[in-house]
């Protein structure tokens, strides 16, 4: 993906995680990491950071209440994990990157 006509995510983004029954309701834990490069937005130093992005959310073949968006639907029982996990990390993405806390 381009961000501001950089393409900080050129390693693979490795996805892991489960799914869990949770008294009845199935909850989809998972983790999506890989390194960005990066340039810093004050000294406009390149390097390289560890992009961690963890997400929950429940799981369920049809809802009880049309209006509830917190709950993912599965569609003829799976889950389009690229799409989600690529979603999820897109939105995820800091809009400013520091090559350090203190950089001046």
């Amino acid at each position: 993906m381009d961000f501001g006509g950089r393409y900080p995510a050129q390693n693979p983004v490795v996805v892991t995680g489960d799914v869990r029954n949770v008294a009845g309701m199935l909850i989809l834990q998972f983790t999506a990491e890989t390194t960005l490069h990066a340039v810093c937005d004050r000294c406009l130093k390149e390097f390289e950071t560890l992009k961690r992005v963890r997400h929950e959310t429940m799981v369920a073949e049809e809802l009880e209440d049309e209006d509830n968006d917190e709950i993912l639907l599965l569609e003829d029982g799976a889950i389009d994990m690229d799409d989600l996990a690529r979603t999820i990390f897109i939105l995820e993405m800091d809009s400013k990157t520091l090559c350090k806390e203190d950089c001046k």
